[in-house]
């Protein structure tokens, strides 16, 4: 994300105005808020001398939140969410914290993302940029997109594009095709490496019809399948329902793709409308 963010403010390497450390800055950020409006929804149901009953579930969470070394790290909130209540005497808090699932998802999160070694996120893009604020705008793109939609886009000097790829997500830089009369064959989308990264060094073929012969023996695509097969069946967004499909093309159910671009606020549009309305 914050390689889009660089792209879109014009922003080289060695340039940067955006780092991880920012977007995990939001991240953090994000996940505190979310966990401070959980917790004032359990208050709600509390009269005012039975609020100190919540002391107690806030000792557990500053204890686990804090001795990150020797507490254990859960990966699902149901399963904080049963040890906490195993500590906890009060029936109605205990009823309470019952239905707050998406709470322990909050605070496994929250502990995620204060470790040193923070490697990915599951967050939606679309929801991370809305809380941060930037004047920046996400919109996924329309599964029948058709390659003259992505040659367009890319061709845009106010755009940047991402792509999921199973276990990944990654910008698209380019495009590359070979001119055959009028029709284009081998289009493919040039994107990060398929296993990691976002430097340009992956061509992703758009179609089946667009690999090329000398692809099924290329070094990206063995890769991939050495990653993907341990786990066949888990796709870009982790679920195990769809088999991902192993050619790896753009044209995948499981691809999204997504458009990015700048926005003006809402202050500036407001100047301009004013100004239009006074010309007239």
């Amino acid at each position: 994300l914050n390689s889009v963010l660089n792209i879109l403010y014009k922003r080289k390497r060695g340039n940067s105005i955006f780092t991880s450390k920012d977007i995990h800055a939001i991240l953090k950020r994000k996940e505190e808020i979310n966990i401070i409006q959980y917790i004032k929804n359990i208050k709600n149901h509390f009269e005012e001398e039975d609020i100190n009953k919540l002391d107690v579930f806030y000792q557990i969470i500053y204890e686990y939140l804090q001795h990150s070394e020797d507490s254990p790290v859960y990966h699902w909130g149901g399963l904080l969410r049963d040890d906490v209540l195993s500590k906890i005497e009060d029936i109605q808090l205990r009823e309470l914290l019952k239905k707050e699932t998406l709470l322990f998802g909050s605070i496994i999160k929250l502990k995620l993302l204060r470790k040193i070694d923070v490697q990915t996120s599951t967050d939606n893009i679309s929801e991370v940029l809305e809380f941060s604020r930037l004047p920046i705008k996400s919109t996924n793109l329309s599964t029948n997109f058709s390659w003259n939609e992505i040659v367009s886009l890319l061709e845009s000097d106010d755009k940047v594009l991402m792509i999921d790829i199973p276990n990944h997500s990654t910008l698209i830089h380019g495009y590359y095709y070979k001119q055959n009369g009028e029709s284009q064959e081998y289009r493919h989308l040039l994107i990060g490496r398929a296993s990691g990264g976002q430097s340009p060094c992956t061509f992703l073929p758009f179609e089946k019809q667009d690999i090329h012969p000398d692809e099924h023996d290329s070094l990206w695509i063995n890769e991939y399948l050495e990653i993907c097969s341990e786990d066949i069946n888990i796709n870009a967004h982790g679920n195990s329902n769809s088999k991902i499909d192993l050619s790896l093309t753009v044209k995948n159910e499981s691809n999204n793709i997504y458009i990015f671009e700048r926005t003006l606020p809402d202050h500036y549009k407001n100047d301009d409308d004013n100004n239009n309305n006074n010309n007239n």
